[in-house]
């Protein structure tokens, strides 16, 4: 069962002051009360709990008895979930809308050559790699050296590609990855079965039609794969020249197996 301390955190982190969640759960538990009952039931000094109880009640969480003394209520748990629901959904809309208004309004966009970014963790680089591949017109290679590493949600997209007309290719050594990129239609797959790859334990490799790149490596520890880390550039001096690298490199190579 969750604590009453719990239920206090999560009503702050849904929008309540810590004074507003204890005096909505002291009221919960008081049916109603006046401000001497709630701040004894509670830690809300009685001097505060009237301002607290008029921020509720504008809120729509409890109500008023003008009666000498005043006597509150709370609503009932259902109802003050769907108000503080209807609220989030509300505020969520509003800074978002902004946000989605003010996107890169201050951004230079006359020099992009400096533009590598890095992130970390296995589901936040499968969610870029996810991203670049939706941007994919022409060529895609993606290469990993394990299985791990190789989702549901990656494969489907690479073969929504290839069903596109988009050439796909997977490079890999390990034979669950080429497994599954060979159960994927139109999808090419590449073993990496030369000597001098056998001992690389990286993570991703992800180059998108000559114009993004993203590279991973994996930590150490027993929870390695979600110590990924990852760094990609698109359209950038830098994705430029690495992706100048390795497209030459598969090229030679695809063209010698």
């Amino acid at each position: 069962m969750v604590s009453e301390s719990e239920a206090v955190d999560a009503l702050e982190r849904l929008g309540l002051t810590s004074y507003e969640a204890g005096v909505f759960v002291a009221l919960q538990k008081l049916g109603s009360g006046t401000a001497r009952e709630i701040a004894r039931c509670s830690d809300v000094p009685r001097s505060q709990v009237y301002t607290t109880a008029e921020s509720l009640e504008d809120r729509g969480l409890i109500e008023e008895q003008h009666a000498t003394p005043i006597e509150y209520r709370a609503v009932a748990p259902d109802e003050a979930r769907a108000r503080l629901s209807d609220r989030r959904r509300d505020d969520e809309r509003r800074a978002f809308d902004y946000l989605t208004a003010v996107e890169h309004s201050l951004q230079d966009q006359s020099d992009t050559s400096a533009d590598i970014w890095t992130l970390r963790g296995r589901d936040n680089v499968t969610r870029r790699v996810v991203q670049l591949l939706d941007e994919a017109d022409d060529r895609v290679v993606f290469g990993t050296a394990s299985v791990e590493l190789f989702p549901k949600t990656v494969r489907d997209v690479l073969a929504g590609l290839a069903e596109d007309g988009v050439r796909v290719v997977v490079v890999s050594r390990d034979p669950e990855v080429l497994a599954h990129a060979e159960s994927l239609p139109g999808v090419d797959s590449w073993s990496l079965d030369r000597s001098y790859v056998t001992d690389i334990e990286g993570g991703r490799l992800l180059t998108i039609d000559g114009e993004a790149i993203l590279l991973s490596v994996l930590g150490a520890g027993v929870e390695q794969f979600d110590e990924e880390h990852a760094l990609w550039s698109s359209g950038s001096q830098f994705a430029t020249a690495l992706l100048q690298l390795v497209d030459g490199w598969f090229d030679r190579e695809l063209a010698v197996a």
